[in-house]
């Protein structure tokens, strides 16, 4: 009885497991996988060529901040942050301002190029976003 039930468990856990892994996941720093994008919003072949640029262009910008921000968490030791630390977040924020406006920028081209129903799928899936959001601290007392 006992062996059963552990048997069990284990053909539970790794079908949950093979689930899981069947799941497309796009590649880290990107926005959704561009297959993702094709069937969500039912792209035309023309239309698949016309978004294939903007979509690039996003995907870098989007690896490029996953690059910055992973290399700025090596960075962090514990404790506090120094100065110097301070500044580099600073300086980082203003990077991904002007990141976020160009994804912004490219994000609207794609809108363009998709008929009314389309743009409304579109809005439905999640935008693409680097900007560094800083964490809502309850007020202290």
């Amino acid at each position: 009885m006992h062996k059963l039930a552990l048997s069990l468990a284990l053909l539970t856990a790794t079908s949950v497991a093979a689930a899981h892994a069947q799941q497309p996941t796009p590649p880290t720093g990107n926005w959704l996988a561009m297959d993702s994008l094709v069937q969500e919003l039912a792209l035309t072949p023309e239309q698949q060529k016309a978004v294939a640029g903007p979509y690039a262009k996003i995907n870098a910008v989007m690896k490029e901040a996953a690059e910055k921000r992973a290399a700025m968490r090596q960075g962090m030791g514990g404790g506090p942050p120094s100065p110097e630390a301070r500044e580099q977040f600073m300086a980082m924020r203003e990077q991904f301002t002007a990141m976020q406006q160009t994804i912004d920028e490219q994000y609207g081209a794609i809108q363009k190029l998709l008929t009314e129903p389309q743009r409304a799928k579109l809005d439905v899936l999640p935008k693409p976003s680097v900007a560094m959001q800083r964490g809502r601290r309850p007020p202290r007392d």
